[in-house]
């Protein structure tokens, strides 16, 4: 018995280890190296300062940041990129393996972490500079988070949440329900769930704030940000 719960605790180190090198295989060995390189072109643009302030509205705008940081900073930024892009789909099964334990037996999260490795498009999307790889790793990051109940987890969940947010903000209406989740928990004290729920809150409310801040400086405006459609039209 205890061996068999030894290894079911190593299980999330064994899927990050299973992943990291199934896919880096693909990554750097099978799959083209040249596909889907719009962030990188639109981050160096937005290096020389040759992309419009609207064309912005388009991208994800912490996942653009990050390719700007990258490739001002480092002097080989295309395998810093595909490192990271890694690393993110490497902890998704390992936080999809811990959220699925605390609800079924280890033997069936263990099956739905493999299900998510064999998963054709998040392998290919973990080669792809696209922020999907980095959009799920922060979304099962949230959820790992918010469903635990010690300190400081409701505050790492807002991280995360907020972090997501940034990458795909149509993800807000999901956001609007977890203060409510906490708030009807049965297992903790009513301070406490307050308490969760701000912690909560605030990273979110701030990367609200931080979008519409540079929606207002990029478009000189806060409301909802230009589609492809309406780009092309001004």
């Amino acid at each position: 018995m205890e061996e068999r719960a030894g290894f079911t605790r190593k299980l999330p180190l064994l899927f990050f280890v299973v992943t990291l090198c199934l896919y880096g295989f693909l990554v750097f060995s099978f799959f083209p190296p040249t596909q889907f390189h719009k962030y990188v072109l639109a981050a160096r643009q937005a290096i020389e300062g040759a992309l419009p302030g609207e064309r912005f509205a388009d991208f994800s705008p912490l996942y653009l940041l990050f390719h700007i940081l990258v490739q001002k900073t480092l002097k080989q930024p295309i395998l810093f990129l595909k490192l990271a892009q890694l690393v993110w789909a490497s902890l998704s099964p390992l936080f999809l393996f811990l959220i699925l334990k605390k609800y079924v037996r280890p033997s069936v999260a263990a099956i739905g972490a493999a299900a998510l490795i064999l998963n054709p498009t998040l392998s290919v999307m973990t080669q792809a500079f696209e922020p999907e790889t980095l959009g799920l790793f922060l979304l099962l990051g949230f959820f790992y988070f918010a469903l635990r109940d010690d300190w400081p987890s409701p505050l790492l969940s807002g991280g995360f949440a907020g972090l997501a947010f940034l990458t795909r903000p149509n993800i807000l209406p999901v956001l609007l329900f977890v203060p409510v989740f906490f708030l009807v928990r049965t297992s903790r004290a009513r301070a406490r769930r307050l308490t969760s729920v701000l912690c909560f809150s605030l990273p979110v409310v701030l990367s609200r704030l931080v979008r519409l801040s540079r929606n207002e400086g990029l478009i000189g405006r806060s409301g909802r940000p230009r589609t492809d459609a309406e780009a092309r039209a001004a």
